[in-house]
Parts: C-alpha cells; structure tokens; sequence
C-alpha cells in the first residue's frame, strides 16, 4: 500500500529549465539543469551536484507563463543519487519565504499548465 499523499499543491510535469547558484560560494555562477515537476510549494530538478538536506540554494524558474525568470530560494528537503555512473541526482527542494504574488504565478502556472495536459 502506497503511503497517503502529504503535498498540498498539486504539481505538473513539463519541460522547463530551472537555475540555480549558491550565494555562499566563492564561484556564485548560475547553473542551469532541467525540472522535473513543479507546484505551488516546491519543484524537482536533477543536476550533478550533491546537495545536502537544509542547503538553501537560489532559484530561478523560467515559466512558460512569464516573461522573466522567477527568483527565489528553495531549501533541500531530499536527495537521492539517481545515476551513479554520470553522478546525477534528484533533488526536492521547498520554496522558503515566497511571496504572494510568486506563489500565486507559480500556481496559476501548475493549473493552466495541468489543463493543457487535461489533468
């Protein structure tokens, strides 16, 4: 039997890039890896870093329905390596202190984007 369902927000699967940098770093570069799903509390994306559960990376969201990428920070809340041999990971990460206003776009999006899919 599966575990109940925990999240709030429904989420949607679709091709998007999100960004990511580490303000804390020597090198805060921009690094780009492809999303998994998104909603309206967090998203999933795969890259070949490791990050550590707590970690607090910058994000950017580039949206089909927005003009500009959307900012904000996600803190890591899972981790798991998905493929050794190219070192990639799957990483989980929860919005931390958004606004309402990205939120709302954030799940207006998720919605309009589950009805084009007819879900």
């Amino acid at each position: 039997m599966a575990p109940p369902e925990r999240r709030r927000f429904p989420r949607v699967t679709h091709p998007f890039i999100i960004r990511y940098r580490f303000p804390s770093v020597a090198d805060p570069s921009w690094r780009a890896a492809p999303a998994r799903n998104l909603s309206g509390e967090g998203a999933c994306f795969r890259c070949e870093y490791a990050f550590r559960l707590g970690e607090v990376v910058e994000l950017q969201l580039n949206l089909p329905t927005s003009k500009r990428p959307v900012s904000l920070h996600g803190c890591v809340i899972w981790s798991k390596l998905v493929n050794p041999s190219l070192n990639l990971y799957e990483h989980g990460v929860a919005f931390d202190a958004i606004d309402a206003d990205t939120k709302r776009l954030i799940v207006d999006t998720v919605a309009a984007l589950l009805h084009k899919q007819g879900g």
